[in-house]
């Protein structure tokens, strides 16, 4: 009977079911699409009798991480509900559930949707995380990528970090870090060095720093907060050899921030300009002996992972981690290989969490980030 129902749909098994004072919520985390349906709707799926004809559901899809990528990640809309929309018949509202693939007729086709995309306008496939974020800022928001990137962490009036995650976590582990490293005297590259955050410290512990990026405007600040013991260098990924202006060095200490990822995983979701592994290879050669070259970069577990639960007692689900499509930072095996292939070797990892001061930033965030670390440090030196 319920078969019957659901013509030849069935309920996809990615796909779980909270209830809600407001109905219940069907989400498939692994498509990052929510639905809550109202109750005689529900009891439809259910292969109970509905009470009621009056078959609804309101879309709570939406495209994370838009205010930041350390916002909520779990495209779930939360906040107000707006108007439902109503169904005229069964195969209405059938239709309107299998295209946000809370049922599934066919399932090789819904198999085939988590591939990247071929263009910013391909809706035929999830995408990756750096796709779907591009597409929605470029196609409907109509903001520059850039521009965008910048003021998600930093205020453009003020140049500060942002009171999220990036301070509470980031800077945090940051100043509490480089604060530790004897710098005096050294010579530290820091490697996507974008407007200085990290090089004010190295140079304010007596080290000279050498500041590297493809973004001249960024250099510019750097080089103006910074001050004398700053020297930049622009990278031209254009170039047929986008590494060649980096100083032979040696250096005591490389550092490189939020950057790794875009290098196993382009925004353009193509094959990189520089393989990470050749890119470590270059920064290892310009490593001093008994130097430090540190790796900052997302959690590849926790990072886009979903924020579910209570508040204050979050938990989440993993969708994906080999073999990714979705998510863009490197597993713990890829990174190794890379490193193991570059000649280093990784003498100590770090999982930064929350201080008490970041109680008075988003709740949510705040618990989840002191459960489910949101990046990983990696300190690696030569390979003996």
């Amino acid at each position: 009977m319920a078969e019957a129902r659901l013509q030849g749909y069935s309920i996809c098994s990615d796909v779980s079911f909270e209830i809600t004072q407001d109905g219940v919520l069907a989400s498939n985390h692994r498509a990052r699409q929510h639905v809550l349906l109202n109750l005689p709707l529900f009891d439809l799926l259910a292969g109970a009798e509905p009470d009621s004809n009056d078959l609804c559901a309101w879309d709570r899809s939406t495209i994370s991480n838009l205010d930041g990528l350390l916002a909520d990640p779990t495209c779930l809309m939360r906040g107000a509900l707006g108007d439902p929309s109503r169904f005229v018949g069964i195969t209405d509202a059938l239709e309107f559930l299998a295209e946000r693939f809370i049922l599934v007729r066919d399932l090789e086709a819904y198999r085939a949707y988590f591939a990247k995309r071929s263009s910013l306008i391909d809706r035929k496939h999830m995408g990756t995380f750096h796709q779907r974020v591009g597409a929605e800022l470029l196609l409907r928001k109509k903001v520059d990528p850039d521009e965008w990137w910048y003021s998600q962490k930093f205020d453009p009036e003020t140049g500060k970090v942002r009171d999220s995650l990036y301070r509470y976590v980031q800077k945090e582990f940051i100043d509490g870090y480089i604060g530790s490293l004897d710098l005096a005297g050294s010579a530290v590259l820091d490697f996507g060095c974008g407007s200085g955050l990290a090089s004010q410290l190295f140079a304010a512990g007596g080290a000279h720093v050498t500041g590297v990026d493809p973004d001249p405007t960024a250099l510019a600040t750097a080089e103006r907060e910074v001050g004398a013991d700053f020297q930049p260098v622009q990278l031209d990924f254009s170039a047929p050899d986008p590494l060649s202006k980096l100083p032979l060095g040696p250096f005591d200490f490389i550092w490189l921030s939020d950057v790794l990822l875009f290098y196993f995983y382009p925004q353009d979701a193509g094959q990189p300009v520089v393989a990470p592994a050749e890119l470590l290879e270059q920064l290892a050669n310009r490593l001093a002996d008994g130097g430090r070259l540190v790796i900052m970069n997302p959690h590849a577990v926790f990072w886009l992972a979903p924020w579910l639960g209570d508040d204050e007692f979050p938990y989440t689900v993993i969708t994906e981690y080999a073999g990714r499509v979705y998510s863009v930072t490197p597993s713990l095996e890829e990174l190794s290989r890379a490193l193991e292939k570059a000649g280093l070797c990784i003498c100590r990892i770090y999982e930064p969490r929350p201080g008490e001061a970041g109680r008075s930033a988003d709740s949510k965030a705040y618990h989840f980030a002191k459960r489910f670390p949101v990046w990983w440090v990696f300190e690696c030196a030569k390979a003996p």
